[in-house]
Parts: structure tokens; sequence; C-alpha cells
């Protein structure tokens, strides 16, 4: 039996967060949020228009899920989440709930090969993989020195931090990455 276990699934744009994320939901039976899959919801319900929007509804989005997250704790549930976290304003945030509510973090860094990351984004804007409301068409060049790098930092808070290669997917092995987290 898992302990009362939280999984944040973190990494920057196109590493392969939510897939990750859903894989691993599954195979540990936790409920699975996307930050990306509410602020979505929240375009098709508010509408959608331009970067600021988009902006402000990110930030709306982390809110709607702190709420739920805290549910959650109160009620002692594990869950997967995954989202772009930024250290400045999540890692205090999690220390503060981890003592609060005695739960074990767990975080999976997803990264990959910059130049790989830097064509997925390219291709999923082309392709028009991603909501309209994301504003992401003028976003490839302007990001470009971001998503090269590949990787960014994990949250300093208590708790292993697993990090996932996605240069390859088919080479992500989800079972040992549950094992790791079950261990």
């Amino acid at each position: 039996m898992l302990p009362f276990t939280v999984i944040l699934v973190n990494g920057i744009s196109a590493t392969g967060k939510t897939t990750v994320g859903r894989e691993l939901a599954t195979g540990l039976g936790l409920p699975f949020f996307s930050k990306d899959g509410i602020k979505e919801r929240l375009f098709d319900d508010l509408g959608h228009s331009d970067r600021e929007w988009a902006h402000k509804l990110s930030g709306t989005t982390h809110v709607v899920l702190n709420h739920v997250f805290e549910q959650l704790l109160e009620a002692k549930i594990g869950f997967v989440m995954e989202a772009n976290f930024n250290p400045a304003y999540d890692a205090e945030k999690y220390r503060a709930w981890q003592a609060k509510h005695g739960f074990r973090l767990v975080q999976i860094l997803c990264h990959a090969d910059g130049e790989v990351v830097y064509q997925r984004f390219k291709e999923r804007v082309e392709r028009g993989e991603r909501h309209p409301g994301h504003c992401d068409g003028a976003n490839a060049e302007p990001f470009r020195e971001y998503l090269l790098a590949g990787k960014c930092a994990p949250l300093e808070v208590p708790g292993p931090v697993i990090e996932v290669d996605t240069t390859q997917f088919d080479r992500v092995d989800y079972g040992a990455i549950v094992a790791r987290i079950c261990g």
C-alpha cells in the first residue's frame, strides 16, 4: 500500500509532463491533475484572446488547483499533478503543506535533449495540437533559449527527485519509476 503520497511531475514545456503524469497515475491508482487540462476548460468557458489573458488564466488555474489540493490533503488522498512548477513560488507552499498534512512528496523531473524539446514545441504548434488559448503560435522563437535548456530545477522540498529523460518516450520505463515511488 502506497503511503499518503503526492507526486509532482515537473519540467519545462514539451518535456512530456502530461504523458508521464498520466502513466504514473494509472500505475499508482491515484487521481491525476493537469494544469493545462484545467486551464483549457477555463478557456472553453471564459474564452481566449491573447497572451495576457492566457497568463491571467494560468494564475487562476493555480488558485483552483491549490484549493482542490488542500481538500485532498485534508482528506489524506494522494494524487499526481503535472505543471511547470516555479521554485520561487511553489517550494514554500509545498513545504508548508508537508508540515501541516504529513504527506510524502515525490518529484518527477522530466527533461529531454534541448533540440528535441524545441522541435516538439514547434511541431505541436504547427499541428495545432494545443488549445488556441495558450497562444503558442508566436512563442517558439521567443522561448527558444528556454526550450533548448531541456531541463528546469526541481523544487527544494523534502522528498526524492526522480529524473526522467523523455528524449525518447519509448525508453521511459514506467514500471521502474512506479517501483521507485513505492520503494
